[in-house]
């Protein structure tokens, strides 16, 4: 919004003009000159006489311009006329603390009680039994999801413990079924070995008398010990 205005104030001279006549004789002089409207302070010559008498004229003019004042203001569109707030505050509130709260609200607003602005400050008990109700609901949401969770990292804990003990009980079975195989077929052998070296009767040298010796050593704990020498053996295989 743009508002113009005008203030006139007092005249101002801006030009003066003075002329002067003067004369002696015995001609009439002459009479008063019209005045104009717009000249001021104009001083008119006198009629003179007749009969030798001396004649002066003296003529001024003065222009006055008068002095003005302009003023432009612009304004923003929109401009706030009034302004009114309400606060609604949860509990019980003593005339000081409401007027505490009111000057806060009003500097914080720039509420200007001149122009008619107003605060009210409103203090009473809210009802949160809708409140509570929804809270209840979000917690029992709550433990419901975290139990699901607690449920899903069980299965999956029980599912790799049923899943290790599966294997190892498969180990388990395989190697007690490759160790039943396995020693009966080491008894045979070393049985058999034993009963070959009793049989055969040959001319050997000192050195093969010796090994021949402890080979006979080895087949007397085979045939009184035969479950001790299939563990060794077992032992050796397993080693290897």
């Amino acid at each position: 919004m743009e508002t113009y205005s005008e203030q006139y104030g007092n005249s101002v001279l801006a030009s003066e003009q003075l002329k002067e006549e003067s004369s002696t004789g015995t001609t009439t002089a002459a009479g008063e000159n019209p005045a104009d409207s717009n000249m001021e302070g104009t001083t008119y010559g006198e009629t003179g006489t007749s009969g030798g008498s001396e004649y002066d004229s003296i003529e001024r003019t003065r222009n006055y311009d008068v002095s003005k004042t302009v003023e432009t203001k612009v304004n923003a569109p929109g401009k706030v006329t009034r302004v009114s707030i309400s606060v609604l505050l949860d509990g019980e509130m003593t005339d000081a603390e409401r007027g505490m709260v009111s000057e806060a609200v009003g500097k914080a607003a720039g509420i200007d009680l001149e122009r008619g602005d107003q605060v009210s400050i409103v203090a009473m008990p809210f009802n949160t039994e809708e409140t509570v109700r929804l809270e209840a609901q979000l917690a029992e949401v709550e433990k419901t999801e975290a139990r699901k969770e607690y449920i899903t990292m069980g299965l999956y804990g029980l599912g790799i413990i049923v899943a290790a003990g599966l294997l190892i009980f498969i180990f388990l079975s395989l190697k007690n079924m490759v160790n039943t195989q396995l020693v009966p077929s080491m008894d045979a052998v070393v049985s058999s070995n034993s009963t070959s070296n009793r049989e055969l009767k040959v001319v050997m040298s000192p050195e093969a008398a010796e090994k021949k010796m402890r080979r006979e050593q080895v087949d007397q704990l085979v045939d009184t010990n035969p479950e001790d020498v299939a563990k060794v053996i077992k032992t050796w295989m397993l080693e290897d």
